[in-house]
């Protein structure tokens, strides 16, 4: 979960900050993809990738990720 909250930091990161918007989702899909090494059913980290892919705009990944995260925790 902490790379979790890393990923998310970088998500975020460029509306609060003057940062490249290019710069951050890399970051962010990085420490999100370690999430998903060290435990795949974490539907937080398919959020955080989906959330990186969607500010690169990757949209077809990112749904797919955003659905993924959906199947493991449809609360």
């Amino acid at each position: 979960m902490a790379y979790v909250g890393l990923a998310d930091y970088y998500i975020v990161l460029p509306d609060y900050a003057p940062v490249p918007n290019g710069e951050a989702p890399p970051k962010a899909r990085a420490a999100a993809q370690k999430a998903l090494a060290i435990d795949d059913s974490l539907a937080e980290a398919h959020t955080a990738v989906a959330a990186s892919l969607q500010s690169a705009f990757h949209w077809d990944e990112a749904l797919r990720e955003y659905r993924r995260a959906l199947e493991l925790n449809p609360i």
